[in-house]
């Protein structure tokens, strides 16, 4: 005997079998949506609204994937009815450290880009996607732009622009050989001639946004509070990182113009004049911001020499080669500001070395002790450390 249906039954089956059939054809359909965000925000989270059926597989700039930087968003798989009704919900992009607003900043910069891509795709298996006609994965995809709006983003790119014409125009140089470049004089000429000059060029409004404030290359650049190095410690900064990436990623490009090269970093270290405190500073992995120690043979191995107690013996530094170590070796605790200027350069080194690799590249550091003419008070200016490197290279035969 067939099943009889009450009317209200009836319809509601009839109302379902109509909205599954409408659905084929104005559910799946590709469309593009402009969003606009501050790039620090996307260290708390930037949120947008969208379908409960499309969910994030891609984060790009351009076609590069820059997903490894963001949280996985939570996405709960919708129901039946929330999924052909359209239901809606809030997808938030957050960072998975704040640290990298910094990072998605230079990744921004390096492809003269505006925007992040996010792409959303509706990966749930229907009858839509077999039938003719709505196959097509585009009609399954939706692409969300995220414009950065912030007017320190003319900056990082006069910032990464002309680290990189700079770094590439030394080495490029013909018939030259021992070509020293001097980064501190290079990011040095950056401020004074392009950074400072953008600036006075803005309206007060500009000049008054809160990126200026937050901004840790700039503020790295200026000698800030985001100086080399915290007080007392030895850890690389992300305004420090930034710079670095970028001169590294000049020194790849413009290496491969040379059939025969070679490259020396030579970092020194320096402290302020305030003297480490009888306790002393554990030298430990964690404290010095390196992630990757794949390549250092012997990790924390750190030494010096033509230092004593808190000042240099005079002269040119006595450098350290970062795969032959000689001298005096600091154990387990740094007792002096010989020992921490050279711990500093160290991590410098190592810093640079992850970047650039070993093949052709000699690495070695010194200290400095208390950074010269420093009086006797605390002077973020004075945690530093000084980066040259020479160039040795020889022009390919045509």
């Amino acid at each position: 005997m067939a099943l009889k249906l009450s009317p209200l039954r009836k319809a509601s089956a009839l109302m379902a079998v109509l909205l599954v059939s409408l659905s084929g054809y104005w559910l799946y359909t590709s469309s593009q949506t402009i969003k606009y965000a501050r790039l620090e925000e996307f260290a708390d989270g930037v949120s947008f609204t969208e379908q409960m059926r499309l969910r994030v597989k891609d984060i790009r700039i351009g076609e590069t994937s820059v997903i490894d930087l963001f949280r996985n968003p939570e996405q709960r798989e919708p129901t039946w009815w929330e999924y052909y009704t359209l239901k809606k919900r809030e997808i938030t992009l957050a960072l998975i450290r704040r640290t990298d607003v910094e990072e998605l900043g230079r990744r921004l910069a390096e492809r003269h880009a505006d925007r992040l891509r996010v792409i959303l795709h509706d990966d749930r298996d229907t009858i839509w996607k077999s039938i003719w006609g709505l196959r097509s994965e585009d009609r399954y995809n939706k692409v969300v732009d995220i414009v950065i709006t912030m007017p320190c983003d003319e900056i990082t790119r006069i910032i990464y622009q002309s680290i990189n014409s700079i770094i590439k125009a030394k080495i490029q140089e013909e018939g030259k050989t021992d070509k020293r470049i001097d980064l501190n004089e290079v990011f040095d000429l950056l401020l004074r001639d392009q950074i400072e000059p953008y600036i006075a060029s803005l309206d007060a409004t500009k000049r008054d946004d809160p990126c200026f404030k937050t901004f840790q290359l700039l503020k790295w650049l200026r000698g800030e509070e985001a100086s080399g190095f915290d007080f007392a410690q030895y850890r690389i900064n992300d305004g420090l990182k930034g710079l670095l990436d970028q001169v590294a990623y000049a020194l790849i490009e413009g290496k491969s113009a040379w059939a025969l090269h070679n490259l020396t970093v030579k970092v020194v270290g320096y402290t302020d004049p305030v003297r480490v405190t009888k306790e002393g500073i554990p030298l430990q992995k964690e404290k010095t911001g390196i992630d990757d120690w794949s390549k250092v043979e012997n990790p924390l191995d750190v030494y010096y020499s033509a230092c004593i107690g808190d000042r240099s013996a005079g002269g040119d530094p006595i450098y350290i080669a970062l795969a032959r170590p000689i001298g005096d070796r600091i154990r387990v605790q740094i007792r002096n500001n010989c020992e921490l200027g050279a711990a500093r350069a160290y991590v410098g080194s190592v810093y640079l070395m992850n970047r650039l690799g070993r093949s052709g590249i000699e690495y070695s550091y010194a200290t400095g002790g208390i950074y010269p003419n420093s009086g006797n008070t605390a002077d973020l200016k004075k945690r530093r450390i000084n980066i040259e490197l020479t160039v040795k290279a020889a022009k390919a035969n045509n």
